[in-house]
């Protein structure tokens, strides 16, 4: 107990979300797709103020698995009346969030805030069969998303 308590009252977003989410909202329909435990990830969109942005929040632990599993990718693009191609799932993993999307179709996008080398990631604990975490874009930070959205539109 004391452990959530602190993380949520330790718990930021990073400066450039806010802006990019007043951007997007109206344009787009928004979900958050993410692991852990439910109660706790919604209580820290709440603390961060994000919440209101979002249509619908997909956690892991609502599902049999977390990302990279399928099922919580293609809730989602049920809930939002999509089909994979007209889907973009940005992340900062490259196994559950980039190999996930990819294994139904989404378009990804690596959010690789720390300038990481993905050849020097080890994967080898990951069971990446059928799976591919090569993403279709990579940023290091969400100003610069709007273009992966504009290369997307335009194809």
């Amino acid at each position: 107990e004391i452990y959530w308590q602190y993380r949520l009252r330790t718990c930021k977003s990073y400066p450039d979300a806010l802006p990019l989410l007043q951007n997007l909202t109206g344009h787009f329909h928004l979900s958050v797709l993410t692991n852990g435990v439910p109660a706790m990830q919604r209580a820290k969109l709440v603390t961060t103020g994000l919440a209101p942005f979002f249509q619908r929040v997909f956690v892991g632990g609502d599902f049999a698995y977390g990302k990279p599993d399928q099922a919580i990718f293609r809730a989602a693009l049920e809930a939002a009346d999509c089909r994979p191609d007209q889907a973009l799932h940005v992340g900062d993993s490259l196994v559950h969030d980039i190999a996930g999307a990819r294994s139904v179709g989404i378009h990804s996008v690596w959010l690789n805030r720390r300038g990481l080398d993905p050849t020097d990631l080890d994967l080898a604990d990951f069971d990446l069969t059928n799976l591919d975490p090569t993403p279709d874009f990579e940023i290091p930070g969400l100003e610069s998303l709007t273009e992966c959205l504009k290369r997307i539109s335009d194809e």
